[in-house]
């Protein structure tokens, strides 16, 4: 509990089941206000912020460990875009106080993110570890924001410009496994890690529709301005990595490394 209605609650429960298994959760609920504010309605910034992540293990510690993890957060955001500086004394701008706040409580920065992973751990007798992992990632934004003025007072409807808005989902799947041993070789102490990692990845954004009029906007999540231009992205990447953590004399390391990136990508914005 803090000031400007700060409000946070954390939650951490774990499940043992069996000998070596458990299940594992996390839940976060923040909300907080702020002290600006729109001197022509009262309105400010707010924060409204959900969290949740699960994790269910199996064989913890043993020769083949699995875990599958998924973690959602959500904002309910009314955002806030700072200040005006001058153009040109790059300083702050004095026109207005420095809380003040050009939105209203209309404005909106909603975002819901889902991550997905199932990972498997396998470890060897001679004390090595292979580890593999696949993920899937689904972030999705829309927003409403205004940008703050050096000249022109807030207004109570936000409008006459300054009104920024957006769609956009971004969505990836990624496989990644690696190697790691530690061994002694010439006299010294070697940690290695080898590995590899596939991505494809694609991008959507759009602006939203003005249901209103340019005085008095209103814009809504997920009504998106059709005849806008949307920009689109879509990626395949591939890497391959190695790393060598060399103890040469005690308590110093000499740490060597390199990686390979591959990106092919496709973007449009026609």
């Amino acid at each position: 509990i803090g000031s400007q209605d700060y409000l946070e609650i954390k939650g951490d429960f774990n499940l043992p089941f069996g000998e070596a298994s458990g299940l594992r959760i996390n839940v976060m609920d923040r909300d907080e206000a702020n002290q600006r504010k729109n001197p022509a309605n009262r309105d400010g910034p707010e924060l409204h912020r959900k969290g949740f992540a699960a994790s269910l293990a199996f064989n913890i510690g043993g020769i083949d460990e699995f875990n599958l993890h998924h973690v959602y957060t959500r904002t309910r955001d009314i955002p806030d875009f700072g200040v005006r500086f001058d153009p040109l004394t790059h300083r702050v701008g004095t026109l207005f106080p420095v809380n003040t706040f050009w939105g209203s409580e209309n404005n909106f920065d909603d975002s819901d993110n889902n991550i997905s992973t199932l990972s498997h751990l396998h470890r060897f007798e001679s004390g090595a570890q292979w580890k593999t992992q696949i993920r899937h990632a689904d972030y999705e934004r829309q927003y409403w924001a205004k940008t703050p003025s050096g000249t022109v007072a807030p207004s109570p409807t936000a409008g006459v410009g300054g009104n920024v808005t957006r769609a956009t989902e971004y969505e990836t799947q990624t496989l990644q496994s690696d190697f790691t041993n530690s061994f002694e070789a010439f006299g010294m102490k070697h940690d290695i890690l080898i590995g590899g990692e596939i991505m494809h990845e694609d991008s959507y954004r759009r602006a939203l529709l003005n249901l209103g009029t340019i005085d008095a906007p209103i814009y809504r999540p997920d009504v998106e301005n059709t005849a806008s231009t949307p920009i689109t992205f879509s990626g395949e990447t591939r890497a391959i990595y190695f790393q060598d953590s060399i103890e040469f004399v005690p308590d110093w390391k000499l740490l060597l490394g390199a990686r390979r990136d591959e990106l092919t990508a496709e973007y449009s914005s026609l």
